[in-house]
């Protein structure tokens, strides 16, 4: 937003006479430090064997750059609050080992990302990744900005909380921030919750709460082995939000995030006040194998092993290609953006729980059809891009609900949260409002 003031990462820190470090903490964080860089799933499966200080984390005090502020509240996989104080710098202040560990994890995740030149070595120590609170400049899109870590607002800028929940046979990465109605947001392929990062400021101005959520095999989640049909993945959602003791819930879904926000919204009809569908078909209604006779893509990710031997090694050319063909501005997306959703796809596993979405289309169908036997009474708003789907959205929405509303975008592709931030996030708000005013 115009004004916003960057978020800067400071270099100074705390007088050494004020830090207790738990030493058998550094020798755990060393080790996941180790296994991250090497694996990101190594390092969440070390750091989740780490359980210290579950319930309650020792105040620690950090440095100026990050306002003094004290870690309040710790949670089993990560920091869930962060509380701005300002308590004595006199006396010994002990930093839990947990803390310590997810420091560490957080520091690998910059070593991968090829950023850690930003930081000097004291800086590192404080840094709070994905299991603290991140903020970026609304305005820009530039590295500096998104890697910024803060742990509370400021005039002008944002507040995003990151967590991770634990669900058992999943684990869930999230992103959420500011007060009110809920806002679920759900990304397409190859994005993550990234996607929603222009959208989210203008949805919490509004005054809604808005949570973009990782899928299941996406983004910082954990990638299981099966269960990426549409009722499970929206099974996996579902249960994060009763978790964080959220809904009902507006749910967005792009792409094949709009799959699974429309299986969220037909299996759990109570819980749902309203269905975006962003560039989108629901496969498999009319047509069982519908699939199999649009993009050509579709068919190769369904070619297990062979997607993976061939993207192997290429991921970010590979990816690359769709950011930039599926666009109708190819400066929607800068290199340094594109890092982050290379970072994730590219990681163990990640390009193959990608496509298992894909293999998971004739069941996914088959749940389709099952639920369209029973219309959406709720109000749906369906938009595609001029330059790629078109109509099919809006068109496939009426199939299975009965108040539809959108149409096409001109001048835009399949990227819609990228290309076109400002007028989606005044079109969700209008149809958030006149939802809100139906029920």
């Amino acid at each position: 937003m115009p004004g916003t003031a960057p978020c800067t990462v400071r270099a100074s820190g705390p007088p050494a006479r004020h830090l207790a470090v738990d030493v058998s903490g550094l020798v755990i964080a060393a080790v996941v430090f180790a296994a991250s860089v090497h694996d990101n799933a190594a390092g969440i499966a070390l750091l989740d064997k780490v359980a210290v200080d579950t319930d309650t984390v020792e105040k620690a005090q950090v440095d100026q750059g990050l306002k003094n502020a004290v870690v309040a509240r710790g949670e089993t996989v990560g920091i869930e609050e962060i509380v701005e104080r300002n308590p004595s710098r006199t006396g010994f202040l002990p930093i839990p080992k947990r803390w310590i560990v997810e420091r560490a994890y957080g520091i690998s995740m910059l070593h991968r990302r090829k950023d850690m030149h930003r930081l000097n070595r004291r800086s590192r120590i404080y840094f709070l990744h994905q299991t603290a609170t991140r903020c970026w400049d609304t305005g820009q899109s530039t590295r500096q900005n998104r890697n910024c870590m803060s742990t509370s607002a400021t005039e002008a800028g944002h507040v995003f909380q990151h967590g991770m929940a634990d669900l058992g046979d999943v684990k869930l990465h999230y992103v959420r921030g500011g007060r009110g109605k809920l806002v679920l947001l759900l990304h397409g392929w190859p994005q993550t919750w990234y996607s929603w990062r222009r959208v989210m400021p203008s949805l919490v101005d509004a005054g809604y709460e808005a949570l973009a959520v990782d899928m299941r095999g996406s983004g910082d989640s954990s990638r299981p082995l099966t269960g990426y049909d549409s009722r499970t993945v929206a099974g996996d959602v579902h249960r994060l939000v009763q978790r964080l003791g959220l809904g009902p819930a507006h749910v967005v879904g792009h792409d094949n995030g709009g799959r699974i926000a429309y299986a969220y919204a037909a299996e759990f009809r109570d819980d749902t006040d309203s269905l975006t569908f962003l560039e989108s078909k629901a496969h498999g209604v009319t047509d069982p194998e519908d699939f199999l006779r649009e993009y050509w893509h579709f068919g190769l990710h369904r070619a297990t092993d062979l997607a993976e031997a061939l993207t192997a090694g290429n991921e970010r050319t590979y990816l690359s290609w769709f950011y930039k063909t599926y666009s109708h501005d190819h400066t929607w997306s800068t290199e340094e953006e594109i890092d982050e959703y290379v970072r994730c796809y590219s990681s163990l596993g990640g390009m193959r729980a990608g496509f298992e979405y894909y293999r998971a289309f004739p069941e996914s169908g088959e749940q389709n059809r099952e639920w369209a036997k029973q219309k959406l009474t709720i109000p749906v708003l369906a938009y595609g891009g001029s330059d790629v789907m078109g109509s099919i959205p809006i068109e496939s929405m009426r199939l299975v609900a009965e108040n539809v509303s959108g149409g096409v975008i001109e001048n835009c592709g399949h990227w819609i949260p990228d290309e076109k931030p400002e007028f989606l996030s005044k079109e969700l708000i209008r149809f958030f409002t006149q939802a809100d005013q139906q029920r």
